[in-house]
Protein backbone atom coordinates (compact mmCIF):
# COMPACT_ATOMS: atom_id res chain seq x y z
CA UNK A 1 0.00 0.00 0.00
CA UNK A 2 1.49 3.38 -0.93
CA UNK A 3 1.25 6.36 1.60
CA UNK A 4 1.35 8.42 -1.29
CA UNK A 5 -0.96 11.90 -1.63
CA UNK A 6 -3.24 12.08 -4.81
CA UNK A 7 -2.03 15.09 -6.33
CA UNK A 8 -4.27 17.78 -8.36
CA UNK A 9 -3.17 16.39 -11.33
CA UNK A 10 -3.97 12.90 -10.50
CA UNK A 11 -7.93 13.69 -9.34
CA UNK A 12 -10.38 14.33 -11.93
CA UNK A 13 -11.52 17.95 -11.93
CA UNK A 14 -15.31 18.62 -12.35
CA UNK A 15 -14.30 21.56 -14.43
CA UNK A 16 -12.43 19.26 -17.10
CA UNK A 17 -15.49 17.22 -16.71
CA UNK A 18 -17.59 19.89 -17.81
CA UNK A 19 -15.53 20.65 -20.17
CA UNK A 20 -15.59 17.34 -22.02
CA UNK A 21 -19.56 18.18 -22.01
CA UNK A 22 -19.30 21.18 -23.29
CA UNK A 23 -17.34 19.88 -26.38
CA UNK A 24 -19.31 16.44 -27.09
CA UNK A 25 -22.40 19.27 -26.82
CA UNK A 26 -20.81 21.54 -29.36
CA UNK A 27 -19.47 18.77 -31.52
CA UNK A 28 -23.67 17.18 -31.26
CA UNK A 29 -24.93 21.19 -32.61
CA UNK A 30 -22.05 21.46 -35.55
CA UNK A 31 -23.02 17.81 -36.81
CA UNK A 32 -26.87 18.71 -36.12
CA UNK A 33 -26.30 22.22 -38.21
CA UNK A 34 -24.29 20.52 -40.80
CA UNK A 35 -27.26 18.06 -41.17
CA UNK A 36 -28.94 20.66 -41.53
CA UNK A 37 -27.29 22.10 -44.11
CA UNK A 38 -27.58 19.11 -46.40
CA UNK A 39 -31.09 19.03 -45.41
CA UNK A 40 -32.40 22.11 -46.56
CA UNK A 41 -29.70 22.33 -49.61
CA UNK A 42 -31.35 18.92 -50.83
CA UNK A 43 -35.33 20.14 -50.56
CA UNK A 44 -33.74 23.01 -52.17
CA UNK A 45 -32.69 21.39 -55.03
CA UNK A 46 -35.98 19.60 -55.32
CA UNK A 47 -38.06 22.75 -54.97
CA UNK A 48 -36.52 24.42 -58.06
CA UNK A 49 -37.19 21.74 -60.50
CA UNK A 50 -40.52 22.31 -59.55
CA UNK A 51 -43.22 24.33 -61.59
CA UNK A 52 -43.16 27.42 -58.99
CA UNK A 53 -40.52 26.87 -56.70
CA UNK A 54 -41.57 29.83 -54.09
CA UNK A 55 -44.70 28.17 -53.60
CA UNK A 56 -43.22 24.77 -53.10
CA UNK A 57 -40.37 26.18 -50.57
CA UNK A 58 -43.35 27.70 -48.65
CA UNK A 59 -45.37 24.17 -48.52
CA UNK A 60 -41.95 22.86 -47.19
CA UNK A 61 -41.32 25.20 -44.78
CA UNK A 62 -44.88 25.44 -43.35
CA UNK A 63 -44.69 21.42 -43.17
CA UNK A 64 -41.33 20.85 -41.24
CA UNK A 65 -43.07 20.53 -37.67
CA UNK A 66 -45.39 17.37 -38.80
CA UNK A 67 -42.93 15.64 -40.74
CA UNK A 68 -40.15 16.45 -37.95
CA UNK A 69 -42.35 14.91 -35.69
CA UNK A 70 -42.55 12.03 -37.76
CA UNK A 71 -39.02 11.08 -38.32
CA UNK A 72 -37.69 12.24 -35.23
CA UNK A 73 -38.87 8.82 -33.02
CA UNK A 74 -36.91 6.71 -36.14
CA UNK A 75 -33.54 8.20 -35.40
CA UNK A 76 -31.37 5.77 -34.01
CA UNK A 77 -30.33 7.01 -30.37
CA UNK A 78 -26.51 6.66 -31.45
CA UNK A 79 -27.13 9.74 -33.90
CA UNK A 80 -29.82 11.65 -32.08
CA UNK A 81 -28.63 11.23 -28.46
CA UNK A 82 -29.95 10.48 -25.28
CA UNK A 83 -32.22 13.22 -25.71
CA UNK A 84 -34.41 14.87 -28.63
CA UNK A 85 -31.84 18.11 -27.94
CA UNK A 86 -30.09 17.65 -31.35
CA UNK A 87 -32.69 16.43 -33.50
CA UNK A 88 -34.60 20.11 -32.18
CA UNK A 89 -31.48 21.90 -33.10
CA UNK A 90 -31.46 20.40 -36.55
CA UNK A 91 -35.31 20.87 -37.16
CA UNK A 92 -34.97 24.51 -36.16
CA UNK A 93 -31.65 25.05 -38.33
CA UNK A 94 -33.89 22.85 -41.59
CA UNK A 95 -37.00 25.84 -41.25
CA UNK A 96 -34.55 28.83 -40.80
CA UNK A 97 -32.65 27.94 -44.01
CA UNK A 98 -35.69 26.61 -45.52
CA UNK A 99 -37.13 29.88 -44.82
CA UNK A 100 -34.52 31.82 -45.90
CA UNK A 101 -34.41 29.62 -49.65
CA UNK A 102 -38.10 30.99 -49.86
CA UNK A 103 -37.07 34.72 -49.72
CA UNK A 104 -34.51 34.80 -51.81
CA UNK A 105 -36.73 32.48 -54.44
CA UNK A 106 -39.81 34.72 -54.19
CA UNK A 107 -37.54 37.90 -54.51
CA UNK A 108 -36.32 36.27 -57.53
CA UNK A 109 -39.57 35.79 -59.31
CA UNK A 110 -39.83 39.50 -58.62
CA UNK A 111 -37.13 40.45 -60.66
CA UNK A 112 -36.04 38.19 -63.27
CA UNK A 113 -33.54 40.95 -64.88
CA UNK A 114 -31.43 40.59 -61.34
CA UNK A 115 -31.77 36.73 -61.23
CA UNK A 116 -27.83 36.71 -60.83
CA UNK A 117 -28.19 38.78 -57.45
CA UNK A 118 -30.52 35.75 -55.82
CA UNK A 119 -28.55 33.40 -57.32
CA UNK A 120 -25.37 34.86 -55.46
CA UNK A 121 -27.31 34.81 -52.54
CA UNK A 122 -28.50 31.13 -52.79
CA UNK A 123 -24.96 30.39 -53.44
CA UNK A 124 -24.25 32.07 -50.54
CA UNK A 125 -26.61 29.83 -48.20
CA UNK A 126 -25.86 26.96 -49.91
CA UNK A 127 -22.63 27.26 -48.62
CA UNK A 128 -23.37 27.45 -45.30
CA UNK A 129 -23.99 31.38 -44.70
CA UNK A 130 -26.31 32.54 -41.82
CA UNK A 131 -29.97 32.37 -43.03
CA UNK A 132 -30.87 35.19 -40.31
CA UNK A 133 -28.63 37.34 -42.46
CA UNK A 134 -29.59 36.47 -45.81
CA UNK A 135 -33.26 36.59 -44.90
CA UNK A 136 -32.72 40.21 -43.66
CA UNK A 137 -30.79 41.76 -47.07
CA UNK A 138 -33.26 40.23 -49.30
CA UNK A 139 -35.74 43.47 -48.87
CA UNK A 140 -32.87 45.91 -48.81
CA UNK A 141 -31.47 44.02 -52.14
CA UNK A 142 -35.25 44.28 -53.67
CA UNK A 143 -35.73 47.95 -52.56
CA UNK A 144 -32.28 48.77 -54.05
CA UNK A 145 -33.00 47.37 -57.30
CA UNK A 146 -36.28 48.90 -57.50
CA UNK A 147 -35.14 51.92 -56.96
CA UNK A 148 -32.33 51.58 -59.61
CA UNK A 149 -35.18 50.16 -61.91
CA UNK A 150 -36.78 53.55 -62.02
CA UNK A 151 -33.95 55.79 -61.68
CA UNK A 152 -32.91 53.83 -65.04
CA UNK A 153 -36.62 53.99 -66.54
CA UNK A 154 -37.04 58.28 -65.89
Amino acid sequence: MSNSIATPSAVPCMADQGSKIRIKADEQRTTALAAALYIAQYAYGQAITSHNPAALLDDMCDSVAEVWDEITPKLPEKFAGSNLEFAETMRAAVADRLWAFAVVEHASTEGDDYRWVFTVMTDALRQGADPQKVRAEVPRVVERLRDWQAGATR
